[in-house]
């Protein structure tokens, strides 16, 4: 039985991010709020079956040209579909993806854009190629992340009681010992929504390592801000006896699903663990508000990728792809 599907523009915020939230993705990076440029024209786009909406995808775009944007993720977002017939599941899911390619160059000449975990298939792509021998569409990087699911572990009250969990015992030697180390360091950690001291220390970080900031930090301020008043994102800081902040944390939430959107320290010593204190102290936090699914996002480097890979989750690939028409 055919599948007819078809693209149409979304106008509605309200009704987008109720899409979002009732989404098998639930990515932070889909939300209105995310889908504001300054530099480039925005599109979103509802895929429907009849009346039914089944995906969306948002689109930056300038002169007929895709771009990623300012973001880590361009994700096509899928309906929650029942998993009870699998076939099913992935004939729907590699429809719709056709259906977001054959709109894509309806519409523009050419462009990149970055799918995220939940698009494992990329048939539609490749077969395309294949129909035109030509090769419309590349894939041009292959990146990461860990999903980390803590939906049956039980809820944690403090660390001592968290040293005995299951969640725990998944962590790598090194994960363990920073942690049970930092439990004698009387850090103090909060809910502390304060982006100049998260802004001081990625502004530090990338310092150090020689690199420019890849995207801006007024746009990033303003969309923080929104979903901070929309509780849809929380701050995180460790600070030591003194009150003197070393680390923070930021994750965007959409129901039970958080994302791990921005991190760091002012220390630089191989013995400074208050990331890790900080880290791990928001995901008991987190449990507490029965967010069970983390996304670690940032896998793509030697360092950070060992030690969030330490806490265990699932590591999970995600595709960046250009093409030309």
């Amino acid at each position: 039985m055919e599948y007819k599907l078809f693209c149409e523009n979304c106008e509605s915020d309200i009704e987008w991010d109720k899409f979002i939230h009732k989404s098998e993705n639930k990515n932070i990076f889909s939300l209105s709020d995310f889908l504001k440029s300054k530099k480039y024209k925005v599109k979103k786009i509802f895929i429907k079956k009849n009346k039914e909406v089944v995906a969306s995808f948002g689109l930056f775009s300038k002169k007929n040209k895709v771009f990623q944007g300012d973001r880590i993720y361009t994700p096509i977002n899928f309906k929650k579909y029942a998993k009870n017939n699998l076939s099913s599941y992935v004939y729907k899911k590699h429809q719709i993806i056709k259906t977001f390619l054959d709109y894509l160059l309806s519409e523009y000449q050419e462009g990149n854009f970055v799918l995220d975990y939940l698009t494992d298939d990329l048939r539609p792509f490749f077969w395309h190629n294949f129909e035109k021998n030509k090769k419309i569409f590349s894939l041009e990087e292959v990146r990461y992340t860990s999903i980390l699911n803590l939906k049956e572990s039980k809820v944690i009250s403090n660390l001592d009681e968290f040293l005995r969990t299951n969640m725990f015992q998944n962590f790598s030697r090194s994960i363990k010992q920073q942690i049970k180390i930092t439990m004698l360091n009387n850090f103090i950690f909060q809910e502390n929504f304060d982006l100049k001291i998260a802004y001081q220390i990625i502004k530090k970080t990338f310092n150090e390592q020689n690199k420019s900031i890849n995207y801006d930090f007024n746009e990033i301020d303003k969309i923080y801000k929104s979903l901070n008043k929309k509780n849809k994102l929380k701050m995180f800081t460790t600070s030591d006896n003194k009150k003197k902040i070393l680390a923070f944390c930021i994750f965007g939430i959409i129901e039970n699903k958080a994302i791990y959107l921005n991190g760091g320290r002012f220390g630089t010593g191989n013995n400074d663990y208050s990331l890790t204190y900080c880290l791990t102290k928001s995901l008991i936090y987190l449990q507490k508000k029965d967010i069970n699914l983390f996304d670690l996002e940032g896998m793509n480097s030697p360092k950070r990728s060992f030690w969030k890979q330490g806490y265990g989750g699932k590591l999970l690939p995600y595709y960046k792809i250009t093409f030309k028409n």
